[in-house]
């Protein structure tokens, strides 16, 4: 199966990558590495149309990844000393990250709670409490992700219609890390496995999710992983058509570049800042704000599926596939049998 030329990533050119960690030798030696072992891959006799398509996924993830993710990631490719070990890395990126993200991105399930009402200060830590022993309570996630986010979408402040009166459209809680990777039927040997291939690495790509936030499968509901959004924009972030990439502001650290891709919905454009900035914020200082570890990892997978044509493959793939039902409609999507679409 043929991959679609890429938007932005060049299958050669290792300058955006190189050029942003030329201060830090622990990261620049495996980065330079990296890229004379994919140059050798194109440039040897056995080069294919298969070597190409892994060297530009390997390039996105480069250009895209930063800090300890992109260390990750130039010392496995570095580490790849035959075309065939490069050849079984971006495999195993691609059946291991990028279609179990962009199976299971925007499958939460329905809120049992469609019509929330607004929380008061003593009801916080009581629904705090709740979500900590039930973490699978999509109504309480809801109620305390609203009130954390004002009641409106994070994207363009437009208000919940169930909450005031002259709200312009409905939100839902959108997951950053698919709800579907915590979940799944632990009877099932199979399932259990694919999980934790998933998470490994995810882990190993993302050391940050673990080693800085302590963010693990069994966490998926946790304020940290979502945000709130109209219902269409939940679709679109889900499907990685759309992405919060970190930027660095002094005054405040959860401050981000809002970017969209083809397929995003246009007629919330003229909702969202000009400049395309978003600054988060809690209105109740007892609840966490969405993690910016969690929200880059988002933001690469969703920058390497457009950059290479990757996500308009998946997407026309599961269409044709779609008889498999791989993907419930209660969001409990069977990761083993994702899998098995990379064959």
């Amino acid at each position: 199966m043929t991959s679609p030329e890429p938007q932005n990533v060049s299958a050669t050119s290792p300058t955006s990558s190189l050029s942003s960690v030329s201060a830090n030798p622990a990261t620049y030696i495996p980065l330079c590495e990296a890229h004379k072992a994919m140059d050798r891959a194109l440039a040897g006799l056995d080069c294919s149309s298969e070597v190409l398509q892994a060297c530009r996924l390997l390039r996105a993830f480069l250009t895209y990844s930063t800090g300890s993710s992109l260390a990750a990631i130039a010392q496995a490719i570095s580490e790849a000393s035959s075309t065939h070990l490069l050849l079984a890395l971006a495999q195993h990126i691609k059946t291991s990250i990028i279609i179990p993200l962009k199976a299971a991105g925007g499958k939460t399930p329905a809120s049992s709670l469609p019509s929330p009402c607004p929380l008061g200060p003593d009801d916080v830590d009581y629904y705090m409490n709740i979500l900590e022993a039930q973490p699978c309570d999509q109504g309480t996630l809801r109620r305390l992700c609203l009130l954390r986010d004002g009641g409106r979408c994070v994207f363009t402040g437009i208000e919940d219609a169930n909450l005031h009166e002259n709200g312009l459209a409905y939100t839902q809680v959108a997951h950053i890390v698919p709800y579907a990777l915590g979940y799944f039927d632990e009877r099932n040997s199979v399932q259990l496995e694919a999980r934790a291939t998933v998470w490994d690495a995810i882990v190993r790509m993302f050391p940050d999710v673990t080693s800085r936030l302590n963010f693990n499968g069994n966490q998926i509901n946790n304020l940290c992983n979502v945000i709130t959004l109209c219902t269409d924009l939940h679709v679109a972030f889900g499907a990685f058509r759309c992405c919060l990439t970190p930027i660095d502001d002094a005054d405040n650290a959860h401050t981000y570049k809002l970017e969209t891709f083809p397929h995003f919905p246009r007629i919330y454009l003229d909702r969202i800042p000009g400049d395309r900035i978003i600054r988060l914020s809690t209105h109740d200082q007892r609840l966490e704000l969405p993690s910016r570890h969690l929200l880059t990892l988002h933001s690469v997978i969703a920058r390497v599926l457009n950059a290479t044509g990757m996500g308009q493959l998946i997407d026309k793939v599961f269409e044709e596939r779609s008889n498999l039902r791989c993907l419930a409609e209660d969001g409990s999507t069977d990761i083993a049998r994702l899998l098995l679409l990379a064959s």
